[in-house]
This record gives structure tokens, C-alpha cells and sequence, in this order.
């Protein structure tokens, strides 16, 4: 089954969501209360609509990594990839501490009236994997066991520079071991694998498609739920932005915006 998608625009003010996040005080009682209202209301619209449904999606890009670092170091990605590549790098600890705030913010925004994701989908990137948790560790019980599930299609925009590699599979199990692995998850990271013997980097056109399939994989694998968070990179959350018509908002490390879509299932 396939989905159509609708983008409908919630949030007055993307920046003001992202500036309040990062902001000390977190997301205020009033921006909250309007956002559920407006989500609630477009839910209601839906009852009583075959097949259709709307989808809360918390699409949020990864904190800063080793490599934003280094490439503002070095003066840009390309440059810092010849002098210093690393294989999938962590969060710094500016990273991790900026991603640790915003899961505070975000524990308060539930207090708050916002509704907390049913459902969590990461790119397998250690950049990522780590976000989730600082963000969204607070939802499992017991703590230290959320459970995100790994979606390749959620990988950053494949340019051959290191730290777009993941590790293999059985270090992701050993790193993550509440995280799901899908059936087809493979040991290798074959992905970068397939690119890197193209020799070419991935074009836009393709991580389009491939992120377009990445939202039908999501759409399917929460089928019955409505909130649901994403962490990914700038390059898929483009991707995801594109696959749902919405407007581009290029995310800077760490932001988190709520991307609320109207789901329809196909005919035929």
C-alpha cells in the first residue's frame, strides 16, 4: 500500500518553535496549547474519513558532530574531510549537551500539554542514534530503554566523505541494544558500499527518491499512531520536506520542528 501526502501548515512561525526549544525556558504553555489544538481539530476533521489520518512527525536534525566541527575548523566539509576524516563521528560535547537541553525541553513541553511520540525512527549514524536518546530517552520505562527503529532511507545525503559510513551492524546492536533493526538491515554497510563503487556522490534527484521511500516505510510501519519522532540529517530531512511537499526549512544542528502531514491510502 501506498500513502498520498499533504502538508499542512500548523506552526505560524517554524523559527519561534526552534528558538523557544533551544531557549532556556523550552516551548511556552501558549505556543504548545495552540499547536495540540490545531492538531486536535485536524484529527477531528479526519473521523469518519476512510483511509485518511493525520501524522505528527518531530523531524529533528542531529546535534553538532565531530564533523561540523571540523569543517567550520577548516573551513568547509570537502577541506576538513582531506585534513582530518573520521569515520562516523560522535556528537561533541557541545552536541551532546545541546541535544541533552532540548530532551529537557521537550520532557516539559509533555508536561505541558504536548503529545509525546508513539513511535521513534533514527538514521543508524552514531550522530543520530545519539541524539535520540538525549532527546527522547526520557519516554521509555523503564529509563535507558527506547526503542527507535534504524531506517537506512534516513542516512544523510551519501557524499563520499567519511563520516557518512556507518559502523557495521553487530557494533550498532552492541552500542544500541533497545534499538530495532529492520529484517533487511544488513552487516556491511552496503549503502555507502554501492555509492562508493559508482564513484560518484549521490545526486539530489536520488537521495530525493530514496527519502521519499523512507517516509512510505514510516507511514506504513505507524500505521494507527500520529505522533511519531524522526531524527535524521540535513540532507534527508530535505529529503522527508520534499517527499511531503512542504516548504524547505534546512534545520541547523540540534533544531527540531514538527512536520504535521494529512495521510491518505491509495487506491488500486
Amino acid at each position: 500500500m501506498m500513502f498520498n501526502v499533504e502538508h499542512i501548515s500548523v506552526l505560524d512561525d517554524p523559527s519561534e518553535w526552534c528558538r523557544q526549544l533551544l531557549s532556556p525556558e523550552g516551548l511556552s504553555p501558549e505556543l504548545v496549547a495552540d499547536f495540540t489544538a490545531k492538531v486536535e481539530a485536524l484529527i477531528s476533521s479526519c473521523k469518519g474519513m476512510e483511509g485518511q489520518s493525520i501524522k505528527v512527525i518531530f523531524t529533528g536534525r542531529h546535534g553538532q558532530s565531530l564533523h561540523n566541527l571540523l569543517a567550520i575548523q577548516h573551513g568547509g566539509y570537502d577541506q576538513a574531510h582531506i585534513v582530518q576524516p573520521v569515520v562516523d563521528p560522535p556528537l561533541t560535547d557541545a552536541g551532546q549537551e545541546q541535544t541533552r537541553a532540548i530532551g529537557i525541553n521537550l520532557q516539559k513541553a509533555c508536561e505541558r500539554g504536548l503529545r509525546e511520540p508513539e513511535v521513534h525512527f533514527t538514521s543508524p549514524l552514531t550522530r543520530c542514534c545519539q541524539t535520540m536518546f538525549n532527546e527522547w530517552g526520557w519516554c521509555a520505562v523503564p529509563s535507558q530503554t527506547l526503542s527507535a527503529t534504524f531506517i537506512e532511507g534516513l542516512r544523510e545525503h551519501l557524499i563520499l566523505h567519511d563520516w557518512n559510513r556507518r559502523r557495521s551492524l553487530s557494533r550498532l546492536k552492541e552500542n544500541w541494544p533497545t534499538y530495532v533493526v529492520p529484517s533487511d538491515m544488513t552487516e556491511a554497510d552496503q549503502l555507502f558500499l554501492a555509492q562508493w563503487e559508482m564513484g560518484r556522490d549521490e545526486t539530489e534527484e536520488e537521495l530525493l527518491a530514496r527519502t521519499s521511500v523512507a517516509l512510505q516505510h514510516i507511514l506504513h510501519a505507524s500505521e494507527g499512531k500520529t505522533y511519531i519522532s524522526v531524527t535524521s540529517h540535513s540532507g534527508a530531512i530535505r529529503g522527508l520536506q520534499n517527499a511531503a511537499n512542504a516548504p524547505r526549512n534546512d534545520l541547523k544542528p540540534g533544531e527540531l520542528v514538527p512536520l504535521v502531514i494529512r495521510v491518505t491510502e491509495k487506491c488500486g
